[in-house]
């Protein structure tokens, strides 16, 4: 299926693949000892899959789906086999069927370290997004997409500040592979947009 991404868990004990050309994630259990992997699963996400993220507790992950307009596949892992199970959108405005509407032709995800914000890159024609989804913490689905036009592009990271109280995202990093550059974002930490 053309792996084009790969995330592993948390916890060391499963590896996702992500596959762009039939658009599907693979779930693959890790041993521990040789590091060999075995197939447990294989699950279809949105149209065109890109990229992945795992929320730093190994509860959720999140596959950036470039076809469709842009949309991400949210997952539930489970903490013992990591097996993955889909986490519907639920209808309604900021849903693209099953699945969570975000920037168009979305191409890379990235999370925040407290695990809070989802960020993604997506980039189409002359055009470069970067949209901002919170995260509930309790069933892994995402709010509506807050979007920043002109920028974006084909990848994404988060660097993280501190401060007294808490450690807290500063800045996200998002290459343009079109124009060469990489663009620098001030995050808010009140609203992590």
């Amino acid at each position: 299926g053309t792996p084009v991404a790969i995330a592993v868990s948390p916890s060391g004990n499963a590896a996702y693949v992500v596959n762009q050309a039939d658009s599907t994630v693979s779930t693959f259990g890790i041993n521990a000892t040789s590091g060999m992997l075995t197939p447990l699963g294989t699950l279809p996400t949105g149209a065109t899959a890109l990229g992945i993220a795992i929320n730093p507790s190994g509860q959720f992950a999140y596959i950036a789906n470039n076809g469709g307009g842009g949309d991400l596949s949210a997952f539930l892992i489970n903490a013992g086999t990591g097996a993955l199970s889909p986490i519907a959108c639920g209808g309604g405005a900021g849903c693209n069927t099953d699945r969570f509407q975000t920037v168009p032709n979305a191409r890379a995800v990235s999370l925040d370290p407290s695990g809070a914000y989802l960020y993604v890159a997506g980039q189409f024609v002359d055009e470069s997004y970067v949209g901002t989804h919170a995260i509930d913490a309790i069933t892994g689905a995402l709010s509506a997409v807050v979007k920043t036009a002109g920028l974006g592009g084909r990848g994404m990271a988060i660097a993280a500040g501190t401060t007294a109280v808490s450690y807290v995202p500063t800045f996200a990093y998002v290459t343009r592979s079109g124009f060469n550059t990489v663009e620098v974002l001030r995050i808010n930490a009140t609203t992590g947009a």
